[in-house]
């Protein structure tokens, strides 16, 4: 005979949607440690949300992804039911200088190296590492009266094209402003990365797919191309050894296209 749960008023809808749904087992047992949890709490502190996961779940990063996803949609379940809340990363950053603008890196070797090289009379005040898949805890770690130009420059392959499209909707839902991508710096990159096949099977996109609008036209369909092959040119191509033979004043890491020297080593 199978077992009726009795759900917790604030989970009133939860029967409809095991019934419904075909919930994952991650969700069932979220779910259900939920259930245990609100009928046997009476409100205790808050803790940081990745405590509460491993709490509830023996799996500290289990709520990352599940928070992220159908049973936290409207009306259902919120991190305040579970007494937690989400702890934003700690910004790693460069302070350049006077610069209005803030330049988000990927990968923070290359952040590094970047921020050794920009100028502090440049346009860029302050250098910052997303650390890739980071980048969504990141902006919500930006102060909440940000209001300077916000830039991004990562890794040339499918995943690095959408954690960056992605960024830019997270910081215009966040009201930052849109994270515009630093343009030249991505034409450096073509100019003298050499396209590689990734260790592990690349998904692939068409060379014309919408997220590549995220870049100005002209880069659209070289990146296109590169991605449609399966390909990929980390940003750390871009090294200091490439830097040094460009003038950091007269470059424009957000403008329009421009003519940097090829530097060698390709």
């Amino acid at each position: 005979m199978a077992v009726t749960t009795t759900w917790h008023a604030r989970l009133s809808w939860a029967a409809a949607f095991v019934a419904n749904e075909r919930p994952t087992d991650n969700e069932l047992a979220l779910l259900h440690a939920a259930n245990r949890y609100l009928a046997g709490h009476r409100p205790p502190e808050i803790v940081p949300m990745r405590e509460r996961s491993w709490e509830l779940l023996h799996e500290e990063k289990a709520l990352d992804a599940l928070s992220r996803g159908r049973l936290f949609a409207a009306n259902r379940l919120t991190l305040a039911d579970l007494h937690c809340e989400r702890i934003p990363l700690p910004l790693v950053q460069w302070h350049i200088g006077d610069g209005s603008a803030a330049l988000l890196v990927e990968n923070h070797t290359t952040a590094h190296s970047l921020a050794c090289w920009l100028p502090a009379s440049g346009s860029v005040g302050t250098v910052i590492w997303t650390g890739g898949s980071q980048l969504p805890q990141i902006l919500a770690s930006m102060p909440a009266d940000w209001s300077r130009p916000l830039s991004y420059y990562g890794d040339l392959d499918l995943r690095g094209i959408e954690i960056a499209a992605d960024g830019n909707h997270h910081a215009q839902a966040l009201g930052l402003g849109p994270l515009t991508p630093a343009s030249n710096l991505y034409r450096l990159l073509l100019d003298v990365g050499v396209p590689v096949k990734p260790k592990t099977r690349a998904r692939i996109i068409a060379a014309d797919h919408a997220i590549l609008n995220w870049f100005p036209p002209d880069l659209r369909a070289p990146i296109g191309v590169i991605i449609a092959a399966g390909q990929r040119i980390p940003q750390e191509a871009t090294g200091r050894r490439q830097l040094a033979n460009i003038d950091p004043s007269e470059f424009d890491l957000c403008g329009a296209p421009a003519s940097p020297p090829s530097p060698p080593g390709r």
